[in-house]
């Protein structure tokens, strides 16, 4: 079997403003031999972040669709979620997971209960992940993490999780009353 991981099982592959310049940055940086990356079906945003000429590569592929969501009243990531819902009643596609990567300095931060879908190659290479408050304290509940939080206080100088990993459950589910960043290695995903 090839050792190279293709994204083709992803039935709707979107990026969102200026997370298709990492993207970019990833694929044209990454070994052709380990990773066979398919174009993405949607690129969105308000196009505040995302370099003209990045732009401009995505709108030269007809097959992808280019949607241009200016309205401040929500983030891009709130926006790309409503354009991927359309995207998949449109098609008719059953989706039942949703896969978010998000790069170093980008924005996951609004408080509230998330579930993190995790792909058995990194369950299984016990990859790294962590939660890091942003701004002010908050309190923490996970499961499907070697060491979960149970109604805990995080806050930088007292406690941030950085070096954590997963317990082999599917998926961890983060409950926090503040903003959280869920950071996670994703190396198993790719060298396999």
């Amino acid at each position: 079997m090839d050792s190279a991981i293709t994204f083709s099982p992803c039935k709707i592959r979107l990026l969102v403003d200026g997370g298709a310049e990492s993207w970019v940055s990833w694929v044209e940086s990454s070994s052709q031999e380990k990773c066979h990356l398919l174009p993405p079906h949607l690129v969105t945003g308000d196009f505040d972040s995302i370099k003209p000429e990045t732009l401009e590569k995505f709108k030269q592929n007809k097959a992808i669709q280019i949607i241009h969501t200016p309205d401040q009243n929500y983030t891009d990531f709130t926006k790309a979620l409503v354009e991927f819902n359309k995207y998949q009643l449109q098609n008719n596609i059953k989706i039942e997971n949703i896969y978010v990567l998000t790069t170093i300095g980008e924005r996951m931060d609004h408080a509230g209960t998330y579930i993190v879908n995790i792909p058995q190659s990194l369950r299984n290479s016990k990859e790294w992940c962590g939660l890091i408050p942003i701004g002010s304290p908050g309190i923490v509940t996970t499961s499907g993490l070697k060491w979960n939080l149970n109604n805990t206080k995080m806050e930088f100088g007292l406690l941030v999780s950085t070096s954590n990993t997963y317990d082999g459950s599917p998926e961890v589910k983060i409950e926090t009353n503040s903003s959280i960043l869920w950071t996670m290695g994703i190396k198993g995903f790719c060298d396999r």
